[in-house]
């Protein structure tokens, strides 16, 4: 039984932000590896200071590796409604005037889904923390991080935003109960069904991969989560979620209000 994080990249998201979660990960986390599935990571010599002959805790995959992502990226490659940059009739007036919508840009989205579908699969045991690219650790660890994360019974854990989508940057998979989950989130890109979906981004296609696995049971986080609900759970006072913006700024303000906030209440 293997328990290890994962999280992916490209060259300039690690240059931006990838690096800062590296960096963090080495110095505040568990004895446990982290699996980066990194795109052209063995042309880039951005990648090797970080690798885990030199004293951190990185193992690097090829993201091309993995076959069923290349023949996704193949086929949409030249499609600009499955990268939301064309209206597919499902737009709303502010995505039309943006000229681009993020809830049917599966091309970006694709990525994410299979890197996790392929950690899962290359080793089907133990428990896989998936973060997002974009996060970091701001304190060390705890021994019982991982329990408390995914309690016992249940197959996997996720931060819900209650009756809108989840949110996909930290999730808990216990393997291999949790392997149906992943195999249909995958199979909405490899069998094309995503196109049947009022939106295709990752997060909208996990929560539909979840209610057709009923008997297989998630643990929600935040079921009262907002929007962005790291926070309003334990698990914001170690990890922060540079989303959007955030990684221009190098910081989160909601996190380092939740940091105030946990002090105040500790004095």
């Amino acid at each position: 039984m293997t328990d290890r994080f994962c999280t992916a990249y490209h060259p300039a998201g690690f240059k931006q932000y990838g690096i800062k979660l590296v960096e963090s990960y080495d110095k505040f986390s568990l004895d446990l590896p982290i699996h980066v599935w990194a795109s052209h990571y063995m042309e880039d010599p951005l990648y090797h200071p970080y690798s885990s002959k030199d004293g951190t805790k990185c193992i690097y995959h090829e993201q091309y590796s993995i076959p069923e992502l290349r023949d996704f990226q193949y086929r949409y490659k030249n499609n600009p409604e499955v990268q939301g940059k064309k209206d597919n009739g499902l737009w709303k007036d502010k995505d039309r005037r943006a000229g681009y919508n993020y809830r049917f840009d599966l091309l970006k989205f694709s990525k994410m889904i299979y890197v996790m579908w392929a950690e899962a699969h290359r080793d089907p045991t133990g428990r896989m923390v998936w973060l997002d690219g974009d996060c970091l650790l701001r304190k060390q660890l705890p021994d019982d991080f991982i329990d408390r994360a995914l309690p016992e019974g249940y197959a996997y854990s996720y931060l819900g935003r209650g009756k809108k989508y989840s949110e996909t940057g930290f999730l808990v998979f216990d393997l291999p109960q949790a392997l149906p989950i992943l195999d249909e989130w995958a199979s909405f890109c490899t069998l094309d069904s995503f196109l049947e979906q009022p939106e295709q981004h990752s997060a909208f296609l996990f929560d539909r991969a979840r209610e057709r696995h009923p008997d297989i049971k998630g643990y929600d986080l935040t079921p009262n989560g907002g929007g962005h609900p790291i926070y309003d759970t334990w698990v914001g006072e170690y990890i922060h979620h540079l989303k959007g913006s955030r990684k221009d700024k190098g910081f989160c303000p909601q996190g380092m209000k939740h940091e105030q906030m946990i002090k105040r209440n500790k004095k």
